[in-house]
């Protein structure tokens, strides 16, 4: 891509004010970008629960994590086809040993990763914070208005509308 065309494609950007329906930002980064939509083109596990399961808590390994400079991983196909880590203190030094950071009697073939649910929380002062921001910039009334869509915002704040009216400063 030229220079110029860069030039032309972010005075397109300056053009638009406001963005108000998320499909907008997809529209605009899938022209410069590949754009994954979660659930159809990836997944996501919860990785951190699943490897508490199975690896030893930082504290316990058998090297000081933070003040290792440089970490070694070594796959075996002995013991069980384990992987194998030691830490060093110095770039040039190579004193440590490997050992597993596994938990006893533990493997890898222990994972079992849990799908997450394709959802996320927002905090009722966020909520509250959003709808401020829509009755600023639309009026009061901005639940009503139709000159642009705003069925995504109102939705979201009207699910969660018990929790967002305990909200006060």
């Amino acid at each position: 891509m030229e220079i110029m065309e860069i030039k032309q494609k972010l005075h397109q950007f300056k053009k638009k004010d406001v963005i108000v329906h998320p499909g907008e930002y997809r529209n605009i980064f899938s022209e410069y970008a590949t754009v994954l939509n979660l659930e159809t083109d990836y997944r996501v596990f919860n990785w951190k629960k699943t490897i508490e399961s199975v690896i030893k808590p930082l504290g316990q390994w058998h090297f000081q994590f933070a003040a290792a400079k440089r970490i070694s991983i070594l796959k075996t196909q002995i013991q069980k086809k384990t992987v194998l880590i030691k830490g060093e203190s110095n770039y040039k030094s190579d004193l440590s040993v490997y050992k597993s950071v596994l938990k006893r009697e533990k493997t890898f073939a222990d994972l079992n990763l849990e799908l997450l649910p394709m959802q996320c929380e927002v905090k009722p002062a966020k909520l509250r914070d959003v709808d401020v921001l829509l009755k600023k910039h639309y009026g009061s009334n901005w639940r009503h208005f139709s000159d642009v869509d705003l069925s995504f915002y109102k939705r979201i704040i009207d699910n969660v509308i018990d929790s967002y009216e305990s909200i006060t400063l």
